[in-house]
């Protein structure tokens, strides 16, 4: 459990097996032993094959099913179902899981049109109202990171595919607060999303709806409602 925190605990990620070693004051053929008895089991793994020891994916699997079903337990729920009977549109909860947005919780529209992406999906930071909102709350470091080494993938015409115009955003988003999303994921989907919880893990809301029925500057009325219902899931998150 000790390697487990030390490889994925922030802030600082002890990342090769001499670091492991050096900051438990063990022997390094021992932390070898341990590691690789790790990677194994899944738990972790080597990236690129490499020196450096990251999450293995049984690991992330695990922690998303944990996460997800925790946020599916008892107020939080009603909660999101309580915003959707609001603003009758979906609504979700989703965090940072293995360099993307993975879905803990949702409730769906009550429209016969809706966005259907059911819990445990995954979708990219850059393009995405929860996504973008995490690298918004991320540390200047990782940021730096991730903007120096993402591959700007158009999923839709309105994809965001320059470094310097994603940066820009994430700058309005930690101005403003919201996340939007213009279709930027889903052809006629879009999003906006406001954070639960910024320090990490952080964990955001967000609704989205088909662009058929609703814009960006519709949802934009929705966000005191979106962040009265993400101060009542901090709460919940916080009390346990």
């Amino acid at each position: 459990m000790q390697i487990l925190t030390l490889v994925t605990a922030p802030p600082r990620h002890f990342s090769t097996v001499t670091e492991i070693a050096e900051e438990l004051a063990i022997p390094r053929p021992t932390a070898t032993r341990l590691v690789n008895n790790l990677i194994k089991l899944g738990m972790l793994k080597r990236e690129g094959g490499g020196k450096k020891i990251i999450e293995g994916d049984d690991l992330v699997g695990l922690a998303s099913a944990a996460l997800t079903g925790s946020a599916s337990r008892g107020p939080r729920h009603e909660i999101l179902h309580e915003l959707v009977l609001a603003t009758r549109e979906t609504a979700n909860i989703g965090t940072l899981v293995n360099g993307q947005v993975v879905y803990l919780d949702r409730v769906e529209a009550l429209w016969p049109l809706a966005f259907r992406l059911e819990v445990g999906s995954r979708v990219p930071l850059y393009c995405s109202a929860l996504g973008k909102l995490v690298l918004a709350m991320m540390p200047e470091v990782q940021l730096a990171k991730y903007l120096e080494t993402v591959a700007l993938r158009p999923l839709t015409q309105n994809t965001i595919q320059t470094r310097d115009a994603l940066a820009k955003e994430i700058a309005q988003i930690r101005k403003d607060g919201i996340s939007v999303d213009r279709e930027e994921c889903f052809e006629g989907v879009i999003g906006i999303a406001v954070p639960v919880i910024a320090a990490p893990p952080t964990i955001g809301l967000a609704l989205v709806a088909p662009s058929s029925r609703q814009t960006p500057e519709g949802l934009r009325q929705l966000v005191p409602l979106m962040q009265d219902a993400a101060e009542r899931l901090a709460k919940c998150y916080s009390s346990e």
